[in-house]
């Protein structure tokens, strides 16, 4: 019960990252896009730990369990992963991941 309640705090906490705030204030621009997502991840670490700091639950995982720390990373690749997807399908943020950088002319 636990985990469900971690993912669905990360997950309504990513929505209304990717939904209002990057719409807003970023749009396609990638460096905004990789500077609000740290203050998101890491906001998102601080209010879990608040929460589960200290409190020695376990979040089990079927073939693993781990402390909150590690199941929030989890928790916040899987989400990420989902809503980036969309994200960029629509304001295409990643198309210029992975190309070199264009040389200036002489």
């Amino acid at each position: 019960m636990n985990l469900l309640y971690l993912f669905l705090l990360i997950l309504i906490l990513y929505i209304i990252a990717y939904a209002f705030a990057y719409p807003r204030y970023v749009k396609s621009n990638l460096t905004k896009f990789f500077i609000g997502d740290a203050i998101v991840s890491i906001g998102t670490i601080i209010l879990i730990g608040i929460r589960f700091w200290d409190t020695g639950e376990e979040f089990d995982f079927y073939l693993f369990k781990s402390n909150w720390f590690v199941a929030t990373l989890i928790c916040q690749a899987i989400a990420e992963a989902i809503l980036i997807y969309f994200y960029n399908k629509r304001y295409n943020v990643l198309k210029d991941m992975g190309k070199p950088p264009e040389s200036k002319p002489e």
